[in-house]
Formats: structure tokens, sequence, C-alpha cells
């Protein structure tokens, strides 16, 4: 051992208390901190005053640290040392550190108060004092009692019941406010900044607000899930979360209102999302609550979310079947959109596509040639013949003079009555096959008239010809007949659902770390979305940590039923556009309940 400590104090009885300790260090610290080995309270102490270091033998070194000289055996100094053996005293401020040779080798320091403080002390502590310059304790709390239930109770009550019923334009102008805007614990959230009128929420005086009062904007709002369902899953409460579900339910603030999720008053931005623990306290356990749920339990997206089950198109045409298909199983990852499209083909750097492309003087065919994003940024535009594909594929099929004549795309009644009247009329060769734009070759067995025409027919929507290498062909219901039909193309914007994806996000990274198929597979029926590893690759969970993204359930999901996007995807998205927004992204809101109309009118204005 070091040092042993001696530490003597006095009760109000005026008897010595001794309280003794071990301190198995070579330095014992001395100062105001309360860390501090000898703690002395006495304000002319700084918290780091001084420290007694141990030597060789029974000698110990006192060093001052603030630069004020300390009494060592009287004599003022900022360095000493000591011989334990002979003894030795020091003076801080009103307290005596006596210095001994203990037994086994340690040290013995004995820590006494000065019952005659030193001359000046009591004026010293005068001056450190408020007593003189200032009210007692009990009278300046009294005060300032009466002053905060003045100022911040009677005054706004006053302010409120003597309000004028209509601002002036002076007063518009020079933002008059009521003092009980001092009740507010901050601004209001962006969505709700325009509202000006504290009870169109706060309906009754020192009441939570409402659902109601949310309604009343919100007419379209819809329930997460039903109702006894949601009650079934949610977690029995217990202990302290009991206790303060009665003490709430006593003053009328139901479980479950609009408020406990969407929290008002915490600054101008956007108003925060639901934190990742809400959703977890009825979805991490689901399985046992509600058996028949087809819901996985998801609890946090790194360590507990189910696979992606995208709902995929499985048989096309007027009224298309779409099934729920894990991406875990390659087997299954197979949709029917009614097109046929080989990507590895059109973004192969060997193909025939990049020589003819090298041919034409552009460059090889990437993904943004025919994805092309919407106005929102979140997804895509559908892909359009006109658009994308007539550059490279032509739909030329006669020429009159110096016009040439192009096949109706989209219509195919329209097509084989063009193609029989322009074979019938005995003009120039047609093309049956796919070529390049302003590119008319003759059709097998075109001879002009009308057995021309109905073999130009039947070569365009035969293999190799203009639609069907490209689209899914219904062949004639009677031999011989002409009466083709194409299967119509359903192009999915949408694959989850009761998720969203936000492309606009994920610019910087390249389509082919998603999308990793398209470089391979020439097969369209093949669903080219990421798994769960994929995304989990780059997002975390609530607690991720840089290079991850944090990743929330409110990030992907949203809480109401409907086919919009997160409220806060879709809110970035209005803001980034100055409030506004494309007509599909306006609808989603709609669906969704996150567009509320104006109070009393029927226009929908973005929140």
């Amino acid at each position: 051992m070091s040092f042993v400590l001696h530490i003597t104090s006095r009760a109000a009885s005026g008897r010595e208390i001794v309280r003794t300790r071990t301190v198995d260090r070579d330095v014992l610290t001395i100062g105001r901190d309360p860390a501090s080995d000898i703690h002395l309270t006495d304000l002319e102490v700084t918290r780091h005053h001084a420290d007694i270091r141990r030597l060789e033998g029974h000698r110990v070194a006192v060093h001052t640290l603030a630069g004020l000289p300390v009494l060592v055996d009287g004599r003022s100094t900022e360095q000493a040392e000591i011989d334990a053996t002979r003894g030795g005293e020091i003076r801080i401020g009103a307290a005596w550190i006596a210095i001994a040779a203990g037994e086994d080798g340690a040290i013995a320091v004995s820590i006494s108060r000065d019952s005659q403080p030193l001359e000046g002390a009591e004026e010293t502590g005068k001056r450190f004092s408020l007593a003189g310059a200032a009210l007692g304790k009990r009278p300046m709390a009294w005060t300032l009692a009466l002053a905060i239930l003045v100022i911040f109770l009677a005054w706004p009550i006053w302010s409120f019941t003597h309000a004028p019923a209509k601002l002036t334009d002076a007063q518009m102008a020079g933002g008059y406010k009521h003092i009980d805007q001092s009740w507010s614990s901050g601004p209001l959230s962006r969505a709700h900044a325009g509202i000006s009128d504290c009870k169109a929420c706060h309906v009754a005086a020192f009441v939570a607000v409402p659902d109601t009062a949310c309604q009343s904007c919100h007419t379209d709002i819809a329930a997460h899930a039903d109702l006894d369902r949601q009650a079934r899953a949610k977690p029995r409460p217990g202990g302290i979360a009991s206790l303060k579900l009665a003490i709430a339910d006593m003053f009328g603030r139901d479980p479950g209102r609009c408020v406990d999720c969407h929290t008002e008053h915490s600054g101008p931005g956007t108003m925060p999302a639901m934190a990742e623990t809400q959703c977890a306290a009825c979805h991490a356990d689901m399985k046992s609550k509600l058996p028949d749920t087809k819901l996985g339990d998801a609890g946090d997206f790194a360590r507990l979310h189910p696979q992606f089950q995208p709902a995929v198109m499985t048989t096309p045409g007027d009224y298309p079947r779409f099934t729920r298909i894990p991406i875990a199983d390659p087997m299954a990852r197979v949709q029917d959109s009614g097109l046929k499209f080989p990507h590895a083909l059109h973004l192969s750097r060997l193909s025939g596509v990049a020589r003819m492309q090298a041919s034409l003087g552009r460059k090889p065919l990437d993904c943004a040639e025919c994805h092309i994003p919407d106005d929102s940024g979140a997804r895509f535009k559908p892909v359009s013949m006109e658009r994308n594909c007539s550059q490279c594929h032509s739909l030329a099929f006669d020429r009159v003079g110096g016009t040439v004549r192009t096949l109706r795309h989209g219509n195919a009644a329209q097509v084989i009555a063009d193609i029989l009247a322009a074979g019938g009329s005995g003009g120039p060769a047609m093309l049956a096959d796919r070529g390049r734009p302003g590119e008319i070759r003759a059709a097998p067995g075109y001879g002009g008239g009308g057995t021309g025409g109905a073999a130009m027919v039947r070569a365009i929507f035969s293999p190799r010809g203009a639609c069907y290498d490209c689209h899914v062909i219904v062949p004639p219901s009677t031999p011989g007949g002409l009466n083709y039909r194409v299967v119509p193309v359903r192009e999915q914007s949408r694959y989850m659902g009761k998720g969203w994806f936000d492309h606009a996000a994920h610019t910087t990274a390249a389509c082919a770390s998603c999308h990793a198929q398209a470089l391979t597979t020439n097969d369209s029926r093949i669903l080219m979305l990421p798994g769960i590893s994929t995304c989990r690759q780059c997002h975390g969970g609530d607690t991720a940590r840089a290079p991850q993204v944090r990743s929330t359930c409110a990030m992907c999901h949203d809480y109401h039923r409907g086919n919009g996007a997160p409220h806060a995807v879709r809110m970035a998205k209005l803001l980034a556009k100055g409030g506004g927004g494309d007509a599909d992204s306006a609808n989603l809101g709609s669906s969704s309940g996150l567009r509320p109309r104006r109070p009393g009118g029927n226009e929908r204005a973005p929140p």
C-alpha cells in the first residue's frame, strides 16, 4: 500500500469522526474537484490545487498545480519534500494535512479542518456569497414563482381573451403574435407552417389534440390495418408502462392517437418520421400474436426483416394476374409482361447492336437510353416505341413518292388493314422483317396484289417479322385467317406494393450494381430485382453507422394503407419541386391519405 488517509470531521455535537481509507497509488490529488483523493470544499482552493507524490524510502514531494503556494511546515512554497519518518504538515486553506510514517511501509496522511479560520477568511467568504446583495432563498423562490405565473399564465390568458377578432393590415405586416405563443415548445413543421390559429388543433384549453382535429383536414386518411387485429398485435404493457397508460387514460389521452406518432413543434423542417421501435413493438413478433398473418416478422432491417416478395405479373393481357414471388427463389423469378426484350444483347459492347450503333456514329446503348426518370425522379417513364425503340427499329413498310409509310404501332387490326391496302395497290416492295430506320425491303413471296398483301401480313407476325420478335402473337382463330392479335404489353412500374424505392437517391450507383441480370440474360421473363442481401450491402438498421446508411422502417414503408410513397419521401419530392408534383405522385398522395384538403374548401393542397 502507498497511502493511508485519516480524514477527521466534526459532528453537529462537536464530536470528532475519523474515517480511514487506503489509496494504493504513488500520487494523491488535492483540490475542490469531487474526484480528488483529498477533497477540500474551500472556495480559495482550486479544482486541481496540488498533489503529493511518493519518492524513494519514506520521502514524499508536494507540488502545487495552480501556481498558488501552500504552507509546508510554516513555509510558503510551491514545491517541497517531506521525510515521513520525521513528519511534516501542509496547510491548504483551512485544512491541515499531516504526513507521518505508517505501518508496513505506508505513508499516513491525516486531514483535519482548522476550527479557527485564518485571518481574513471570514471576509473572503462574504466576498464569494450573494447573501449581502440579493434576497434570501425563500423570498427569491416566491418572487420567481409569482413572476412565472404572471408572465407565462395570467398574461397569456388575458392576451388570449382580449385578442382582436381580426388582425389589421398593420398588425399582420408587423408579425403580430399572441403572448400565449410562449407556451409553444417550438415552431411548427413545414407541413403545418401555414396554420396560424392554434385552436385549429388545440380545440380546448389544457386538452390534448384529438384525432378529430387532424381528420378535419386529412379527411381521406386510411387506417393502418383492421383495428381489431391492430389491438391484438400490440404488446401488453406492464410495470411502469401500465402505470403511464393508466395516468394517460385519466386525462383522456387514449393510446393510438395521431400525435403519438406525428409529433409537432419539433422544428421548421419536415415532421419527424416514426421511430423504428414503434413499428417493431408489433411487427417484431407478429407471428405469435396473429398466427394467420402472411407478414413475416420485422424488427430491424439489418437483423430481422423478411426477404422481399414482389408482386409479379405472371399472366399478361387485358386482365393481368399478379403473384407474390420470393426473390430468394431463383427459379420463381419469372414474369410475363407480354414483351420480348433481350437485355444482354442490347447492352453488350460486342453484339450486332453495338456495331450498328457505331455505324450510326452513336455510343453503345446503356440503361439510360430506355429508362428515363419521371418528374419525381423516384421511378421511370414507361418505355415507348416512339421515344425509345424507333430510333433503331423501323416500322416503315411502304414508300409513296418521297413519303415513307409506317405501321400503326399498338393497333394490330390497323396494321393488317394498312398492309392489305398497300399490297392490293401493286405498289413497291414492302418491309416484312425488322430493319433499320428508313430501310424498306421486299417481303417474302410478295409480288403485289391481294396474295402479296396476305403473305406480308403472315410474314410480319411470324418469326423474324417486325412484330413477332418483340411481342407475343396470338395466331388467327381460323386456319388461313389473318386476324392476328398482339398480347398487350403490361409494363410494371412498381413491384413492392407495400414498400417504396426512390431511384433518385441512388443516382451515384451503377444500374448493374443492383440489376446485374441485365448484363447476362436475354430472357425478358427474368425478374431483375435485387434481394435483401444486395440492399444490406449499403443499408443498415436504425443503429447503423457510416459508411452504412441508417435505414428505419419509415424510409421504405407507409404506415397508412394506400399505394403512395411514405410521407418523408413524398414530402422531399414536393419540397424539391417547390410544393408541386407530377400527376402520378399527386394521385398517389391522395389515395394514401397524405394529401390534405384546405379547411373550408374542396381544393387539395400539398402539406
